[in-house]
């Protein structure tokens, strides 16, 4: 019963979160040229992290705590987290 309930939670826990990331970039007022940059740092923030995720999970895995599933949880996590925000950025 806790585990399902606690996956509830953080599955609303993440939604919002990456929500908040995207609201941060579309609720920004910047001017468009800065907006598009950062929208684009956001972008390959967001594939940096998702390249590791994959690395970590298909090559890293003799490497204990960075071929984790936790540790590669956590950079999807982020790299949702980066691109909502360029998203929002691009979207202004």
């Amino acid at each position: 019963m806790w585990s399902r309930v606690r996956s509830v939670l953080m599955l609303v826990a993440v939604t919002l979160a990456i929500f908040w990331a995207f609201h941060a970039g579309y609720g920004s007022s910047r001017p468009h040229a800065e907006a598009q940059v950062l929208a684009v740092f956001w972008g390959g923030i967001s594939a940096l992290a998702w390249g590791l995720s994959v690395v970590g999970t298909l090559v890293w895995e003799d490497f204990g705590i960075v071929s984790s599933i936790k540790w590669n949880s956590w950079f999807n996590f982020f790299a949702a987290g980066f691109a909502a925000t360029a998203v929002g950025y691009s979207a202004r």
